[in-house]
Parts: structure tokens; C-alpha cells; sequence
């Protein structure tokens, strides 16, 4: 599966965990500012750079899913062996 095929699995897998996700250009010259994981207003959201090539969203996206209880939703095989896989 290549990541743009995998890219709006791993966002609608993050979804099931009501958590959004939201690319923003973080290029700020004053404060370095990385893409992850934040609660804002109460919601949860995940913050991806959108300068990042679609690999790396990839990977800091399916990363990030495994810290979370995977196996209590369903996940498309081949996105949950992307992200068995992921660095």
C-alpha cells in the first residue's frame, strides 16, 4: 500500500478515536514547533506538518496509532500491517 492510498485510512483509524487530524504549515522562524498529539479546546487533535512528504505523515500518523488499543476497533488489514511496521 503506498502512503497516499494509506494516508485517509490511518486519519479515519485516528477518527474512531475521536481524534482529529489537522495540517498546519508549523514553519515558524521564532519557535520550533513539530508536528504530534494535543488537546485544544477539550478536543484531541493530531497536528501534522503539512510541508512533510506523504512517507513521513505516514509514519508519524501509524507511530503514533501504535500507542493506542488497536485491537477494540476494527483496522483494514493491510493499514494495520502499515502500521505494525512503521518505524
Amino acid at each position: 500500500m503506498t502512503p497516499e492510498q494509506c494516508y485517509p485510512h490511518l486519519k479515519a483509524v485516528l477518527e474512531k478515536f475521536d481524534i482529529t487530524v489537522s495540517e498546519q504549515n508549523l514553519a515558524n522562524p521564532v519557535v520550533k514547533v513539530q508536528s504530534g498529539f494535543c488537546k485544544v479546546r477539550g478536543k484531541s487533535v493530531y497536528i501534522l506538518d503539512k510541508r512533510l512528504p506523504m512517507r513521513m505523515k505516514c509514519l508519524q500518523l501509524a507511530s503514533f496509532l501504535k500507542q493506542l488499543p488497536l485491537d477494540s476497533i476494527y483496522v483494514m488489514p493491510a493499514v494495520r500491517e502499515y502500521i505494525e511496521n512503521a518505524g
